[in-house]
């Protein structure tokens, strides 16, 4: 019998698998010996044995060396495999505070957060320490005895230190209770920036250098710095193979320094930007964690490879979305005991969120149908990221991720421009193309006609979140082609275009050439160049022209030209800009710019110091009332779930995103939301404390510092605004760069108005015939 060398063998062959490629190849020769007693078995112990070695050669080749952060986030070394939810941790109300900061700590298996409660001067209150339990939950919350602390650790969840110039070292209990002084000199340090716990204590790091301390609280080390630095953050504080090392923000950059027991100095390692090779890109730290703007990973320092290797993936992060983002990074903390706390901030009278995130094994999201959604600044619009997060908890089929374009698609210039849109419409015909388009670099209604992307229409039919009814008429006549079907749609918007005097502009529609008669030594422009008056009269409306079979004539083009070289300025000469004030004051009749919500509405007008009323875009045969949009996205016609995809756009329309919207500062497509929006805008007392960070978004007298409701004249004009805007700007920059190339003939070659009008016309033409029809 022969079955149990065979089982003896099989068993031999795991054991190998768990072993160093060594002691594989003592083992080996071992097993070679003895199977001279079984020679039938040979073959099978042979094959068995190479495969083995070619298992360690492999492992060892591919295998990405994760270093051992004895004292830090768990590192796992499959991070694309690993998920995260989040809950909102229930912070009890903090009170008689204008402002607040706080420390983040693990603690048991959830969390410690310190608030510090600050006056509008800055000046401290007091810290409140909360514990929250991993689910959100608070257990207790508690004062320490403490004002001026600037950073706290915890020692092994038996007590707490804080580190300050002012109080020095202090030691409290999980109760709040101080449970006395460290005596220990630390004004060698100069300013504190952190205090951090390792394997054998804490550290304190200051300006001029760091001291470690054990978990006795006994002085062991002094490691100085000659010129000072300063931490990324006060959590930019990490061990690794039992040193101490920081991130530092030095003259150069931010800099990997180690502790050198020997020499007792902080010693540059080496600056980020140099082993990186990403000194361009644009970078986030949550604590000593990086995440660069191209990359979805967070990434910790490995010392012995002298490299960043990714531990976590931004996107396989399911974070309660923030309500208000401010267009800043929150701030991320990594903690020892799995968890992720994401940070959410609001400053003046409003309390901070706590999201805690946690690792989900139970989920299936990595077994789910990807849905991709990419495009330039889809991973920050607010919007997006909330209609993401309400599509991934609602259902277990698809999983929403949100990607940005690469490096490879970025332009400075208009020409530049150009060859990025017909790069990225050959990727999105690709095999590589996301699911979803994001972003108005691109005319979808175009696209939709060529067969580049999907009607949604019969799709969204089927959504009740996109509710047409809570939709003003001209929103969804945006959303919607001649036909009836909807090849893109959006979440919020803002106006773009002309402002001016209501007293001068009775109404909000002219033709460029029929504007109201000037006041004596008036202009019509704050500064434009000529090539920018006939961007405004013809590139904007040229595509909705186009399909109405409304191309412009030769002659009317040459009457565009010549009114553009009088009122505008050569686009080679530098004018200094008129701003908003100089159209009270009749020097300019009209002041372009964008305009969201009330309060940008309102500062304008204040600004303009008239009643400003939305003019648009004036050209042929009237104003067009362009929108910028936030949240535009199209249904690739090459995705494999175009009604998952449809049912998940259907989310940027819910209450929830629609919100979010708004908070963020675009105006929502949802009547009901904005109309709620503006009652609290009219009358501020009536917001319910539930809404409390609607206080954020309200009108204020910088002068006197107080508070304005939005005048019922406002109102008035801001609504006509609103109901007149009219179609979706988007970036043709073909005709852009046509446009500024024949005007450009003009001023530098001398050519005559008739010759590049006659020329303009005809490339215009040739354009429309190509792209349009």
């Amino acid at each position: 019998m022969v079955l149990e060398p065979v089982q003896q063998l099989v068993k031999l062959y795991f054991i190998l698998r768990s072993v160093n490629l060594t002691d594989r190849r003592n083992i080996e020769y071992e097993v070679l010996i003895m199977s001279k007693h079984h020679k039938a078995l040979l073959p099978i112990l042979i094959t068995l044995i190479a495969i083995s070695v070619l298992s360690a050669c492999n492992s060892k080749t591919e295998r990405t060396p994760y270093p051992d952060v004895s004292y830090g986030f768990p590192i796992d070394q499959d991070p694309d495999s690993v998920y995260y939810s989040s809950t909102k941790a229930a912070v009890s109300e903090i009170k008689n505070a204008s402002t607040y900061s706080s420390v983040i700590l693990p603690y048991q298996d959830g969390i410690c957060v310190l608030i510090r409660r600050e006056t509008e001067d800055l000046t401290p209150l007091g810290y409140d320490m909360h514990i929250i339990c991993r689910d959100g939950t608070e257990r207790k919350t508690c004062e320490l005895d403490t004002k001026w602390a600037i950073s706290f650790c915890n020692i092994d969840d038996e007590y707490l230190i804080s580190a300050c110039p002012e109080e020095g070292i202090r030691k409290f209990d999980f109760n709040g209770n101080r449970l006395g002084d460290v005596d220990a000199d630390i004004g060698s340090l100069g300013n504190i920036t952190s205090v951090t716990s390792y394997s054998q204590g804490f550290v304190v790091c200051g300006i001029n250098g760091v001291i470690t301390f054990d978990k006795e609280c006994r002085e062991c080390d002094r490691f100085r710095v000659d010129d000072g630095f300063s931490l990324v953050n006060k959590y930019s504080v990490f061990e690794q193979g039992g040193d101490i090392y920081v991130i530092a923000s030095l003259v150069d950059g931010e800099c990997i320094m180690k502790a050198d027991n020997t020499t007792g100095r902080m010693d540059e390692i080496d600056y980020i930007a140099d082993i990186t090779g990403k000194g361009d890109i644009a970078a986030v730290y949550a604590g000593p964690y990086i995440k660069y703007d191209d990359s979805d990973y967070y990434c910790i320092y490995d010392a012995e490879s002298n490299d960043f290797i990714p531990i976590t993936k931004s996107t396989n992060m399911l974070i309660i979305p923030e309500p208000l983002t401010h267009y800043a990074e929150p701030e991320v903390v990594f903690l020892s005991n799995g968890l992720i706390v994401v940070y959410y901030t609001y400053s003046d009278y409003v309390s901070p969120d706590f999201i805690i995130a946690y690792r989900d094994d139970d989920s299936n999201y990595g077994d789910r149908k990807e849905i991709i959604v990419k495009g330039y600044g889809a991973t920050r619009d607010s919007g997006l990221k909330s209609a993401a997060y309400q599509y991934n908890v609602s259902q277990d089929e698809f999983f929403v991720r949100i990607e940005e374009f690469g490096n490879e698609f970025l332009y400075d210039t208009e020409e530049e421009a150009q060859n990025v849109q017909l790069k990225l419409m050959q990727e999105f015909q690709s095999d590589d193309a996301p699911d979803i388009y994001y972003g108005d670099s691109f005319d979808y209604d175009y696209w939709g006609s060529a067969g580049i992307v999907i009607d949604m229409a019969p799709y969204l039919a089927q959504c009740n979140l996109f509710d047409r009814g809570k939709l003003s008429s001209n929103i969804i006549r945006m959303m919607t082609s001649n036909d009836g079907t909807i090849y893109q749609v959006f979440s919020g918007y803002s106006l773009v275009g002309y402002w001016g005097d209501e007293e001068q502009y009775s109404s909000n529609t002219y033709p460029y050439n029929n504007l109201p008669s000037l006041y004596p030594n008036q202009r019509r422009t704050p500064g434009i160049y000529s090539d920018g008056i006939v961007d405004v009269v013809l590139r904007i409306p040229f595509r909705d022209m186009c399909i109405r079979g409304e191309m412009p004539t030769e002659d009317e083009i040459r009457e565009l030209l010549q009114f553009a070289v009088e009122h505008g300025n050569n686009p080679s000469s530098y004018v200094i800009p008129l701003g908003p004030e100089m159209v009270g004051k009749r020097l300019i009749s009209m002041f372009d710019t964008y305009v969201g919500l009330a309060d940008s509405y309102h500062a304008l007008s204040n600004d303009m110091g008239v009643n400003a009323r939305y003019i648009g875009a004036p050209s042929f045969e009237g104003s067009t009332h362009p929108i910028n949009p936030e949240g535009l996205v199209a249904v690739s016609a090459g995705s494999d779930n175009p009604e998952a995809c449809c049912r998940f756009i259907s989310y940027l329309f819910s209450d929830e995103t629609q919100e979010q919207v708004l908070l963020n500062g675009w105006i929502p497509v949802n009547n009901e939301i904005m109309n709620t929006y503006l009652g609290y805008m009219t009358e501020p007392t009536t917001i319910p404390d539930d809404k409390r960070i609607y206080s954020k978004l309200l009108l204020r007298d910088n002068n006197r510092g107080v508070v304005v409701p939005f005048s019922e004249a406002e109102k008035a004009l801001y609504l006509e605004a609103l109901a007149s805007a009219d179609m979706i700007l988007s970036f043709d920059w073909g005709v852009k760069n046509i446009i500024v190339e024949e005007i450009d003939d003009y001023y530098r070659n001398g050519s005559s108005i008739e010759d590049v009008a006659r020329v303009l016309y005809s490339r215009l033409s040739l354009y429309a015939a190509e792209n349009y029809q």
